[in-house]
């Protein structure tokens, strides 16, 4: 069904040829029941669509490699954290990183030494964490904490890898990283059937938009999500398709028409929410039916 189609059989459940005849201003009101109508049908069947993450992220150089970059036992440094105790440096170091990363709360300073170039970072954050990251050339890196005072350093990483030259995309030190699904998808909505995390599975859902995917699972995996239903107005062309599919579209104009005429035609519009919700009802109970059915016997299978 396309814009044309919906509003020539809106317009015939009114008895009107047209709905220029209801009211030649009232486009904005007329596409407002659309986008209304639309939002409430398409809840029947959502249309859904799939993503493909590529989940292939940086190895950090300081992980896996027992307390990391050689380090004696008891240096402060476990996976990507690490513990800077008042007046003792503090050196991690790893060949072959093209970037490093870490965030520190507290007062102290860095030595980056890359090759045979070196410079600081100072800071003096005792409340909330600052990061700090920037490429490196690819060889033989050390990292020098040191200051007067004690202080923590979390999100550690020197990468081995960068998807991207830009320092904004260089990515923190986590064990895992986070998907925006709407950003990646704009027409996402919520996931389509989402899994429950198993314990130990390492993945999670956070706010039901943000998919967090451990790193030391790299792969592709497809993601299938509920699209959001698109905003229609007067400037889009009428030969434009709506989204929904062909049984759901006999709905569309019954109630669309109910919220219309609601005001100038009071028993109109309630006798086509009448028809509405008749034809709503047998829909539902058809997709009910689609859906498969399960059952354990006593024999266990």
């Amino acid at each position: 069904m396309t814009i044309a189609e919906w509003l020539s059989a809106v317009a015939l459940l009114g008895l009107e040829s047209t709905l220029e005849e209801v009211d030649p201003k009232a486009s904005e009101q007329v596409y407002s029941c659309l986008n209304r109508a639309l939002y409430a049908v398409n809840r029947l069947r959502p249309r859904t669509a799939s993503l493909t993450l590529h989940h292939y992220p940086p190895r950090n150089l300081l992980c896996g490699q027992g307390v990391g970059g050689g380090l004696p036992r008891g240096s402060g440094l476990s996976g990507n954290h690490l513990t800077h105790f008042g007046g003792i440096d503090r050196t991690v170091s790893a060949a072959g990183a093209v970037a490093y990363t870490f965030s520190v709360s507290g007062s102290g300073s860095c030595r980056v030494s890359d090759g045979g170039e070196s410079f600081e970072h100072h800071w003096t954050s005792p409340e909330h964490p600052k990061r700090f990251c920037g490429p490196l050339s690819g060889g033989t890196v050390s990292l020098v904490f040191s200051g007067a005072y004690s202080y923590h350093v979390s999100e550690l990483a020197l990468w081995d890898s960068l998807s991207s030259p830009d320092r904004d995309k260089i990515p923190r030190g986590t064990y895992y990283t986070d998907y925006h699904l709407p950003t990646l998808a704009p027409d996402f909505l919520t996931l389509a059937a989402p899994p429950e995390p198993e314990p130990g599975a390492g993945w999670t859902l956070e706010a039901h938009q943000t998919l967090r995917l451990p790193n030391h699972a790299p792969g592709s995996y497809e993601v299938r999500y509920h699209c959001r239903c698109p905003r229609f107005t007067a400037d889009d062309p009428e030969d434009t398709p709506l989204p929904l599919d062909e049984d759901l579209c006999e709905l569309l104009p019954l109630l669309t028409a109910s919220y219309l005429y609601i005001e100038d035609a009071p028993e109109r519009a309630a006798d086509c929410r009448r028809q509405y919700q008749e034809q709503y009802a047998l829909l539902r109970a058809a997709e009910r039916d689609r859906r498969p059915v399960s059952w354990v016997s006593q024999n266990g299978w």
